[in-house]
């Protein structure tokens, strides 16, 4: 009895030394083990994708999606890869696709043609870009494709290269994805941009100010856009000399002169009251400083007999400003507004007067897209 009892004793022990033991590792390996990140997956995916479309495991495909989109979050090979999943399938819908597939197949575009062209730069992932081309081709390969279908098809397989450019040449035959471009030019121009204007025209004085003629002007914008509403900060010059000779007034001397070079600082707003896809029409109030130099300073002072050298008023102007939006980058416009100025010769001529100035704007346009990882 007694041998009984104490070989239970040692067999009680043992398991709870074996359990203690056990519940060690267990943590040990919890706290040591590796997470996989999402270059893993994505790696991983490389890997996994062409074996399970060779063995048409579509269910499984869609499980290894939502695993890769669960490490990785919506990087632009997920959509991808769940684009093309749907075409295989036959879920996508061609009739109402999503307002983001025209990104959405612009980005892909340049990634393929970029990891084709830099494949070592690309690394691993460039293998990802061979996977989706290969897929592409093969679809376009089976019957009953719908056109959004083929045309999708075909920008994964590299035939298109420009997709945005190929839906306005051919708007008629894709008119889905053109009416499609339109409503994501005009959500662009909802969510914001960076502006960048060259702007040329003239500047034509009125009054008194008419004596120094019109003069050809060139300038630039930097500014950005929300909605309806711009701001820009604006910087033109003014070149050639006076039409007529004015007078100024130094050191109680009058000066009869016809030296010009004139500009504008400023702060431009433009609320534009009409906002399509292709056409906006505002109003446009700005102000700033106005002048013009009435003679060079020259490296040897010669001229400082007239110092200041120029003449400045406060600029107050309004008018009208009209853009033709050619695609989501680029845009020419015009404007023509009345400058409310009063230059002042200190007792000489007056100039009296305020401007008229019409602009020719080249207009360039950064939209704002959602930035995503790749890898």
């Amino acid at each position: 009895m007694k041998n009984q009892k104490l070989l239970l004793a040692v067999c009680i022990a043992c398991l709870c030394l074996s359990e203690n033991a056990r519940a060690q590792i267990a943590v040990e390996e919890a706290m040591t083990k590796k997470h996989p990140d999402c270059r893993d997956v994505f790696l991983n995916a490389i890997d996994v994708i062409p074996q399970l479309y060779r063995q048409h495991e579509l269910d499984s495909l869609q499980k290894a999606i939502d695993i890769w989109k669960n490490a990785c979050g919506e990087i632009y090979e997920v959509q991808y890869t769940a684009l093309l999943l749907a075409i295989e399938r036959s879920t996508y819908n061609s009739a109402q696709p999503d307002s983001n597939l025209i990104p959405l197949l612009n980005r892909y575009a340049m990634a393929y043609a970029n990891a084709v062209t830099y494949n070592a730069y690309y690394g691993e992932s460039a293998g990802y870009y061979k996977i989706s081309a290969t897929w592409g081709r093969l679809l376009l390969a089976r019957p009953g494709l719908t056109k959004t279908e083929a045309f999708i098809c075909n920008v994964f397989a590299g035939n298109i290269k420009e997709p945005e450019k190929e839906i306005r040449q051919h708007k008629e035959e894709y008119s889905t994805l053109y009416t499609l471009l339109n409503e994501a030019l005009a959500a662009q121009k909802k969510a914001g941009s960076v502006e960048c204007t060259v702007l040329t025209g003239i500047w034509i004085p009125t009054n008194n100010a008419a004596v120094l003629g019109v003069h050809p002007s060139l300038g630039i914008q930097v500014g950005g856009r929300y909605n309806r509403h711009q701001v820009d900060f604006t910087i033109q010059f003014r070149f050639l000399e006076s039409a007529g000779v004015y007078t100024v007034e130094r050191d109680n001397n009058l000066y009869d002169l016809d030296h010009y070079f004139g500009g504008y600082i400023g702060i431009d707003y433009n609320y534009y009251f009409i906002n399509r896809t292709k056409t906006d029409v505002g109003l446009l109030a700005g102000a700033g400083y106005d002048g013009f130099d009435i003679a060079n300073s020259g490296n040897d002072h010669h001229n400082d007999y007239l110092k200041p050298l120029s003449i400045s008023s406060f600029n107050f102007n309004t008018g009208l400003r009209f853009n033709y939006v050619f695609n989501p980058k680029f845009y020419l416009g015009l404007q023509a507004r009345y400058n409310c100025i009063n230059y002042s010769t200190g007792g000489g001529s007056s100039l009296a007067g305020d401007a008229f100035s019409a602009d020719l704007i080249i207009g360039f346009t950064t939209r704002t897209y959602a930035r995503q990882k790749r890898y």
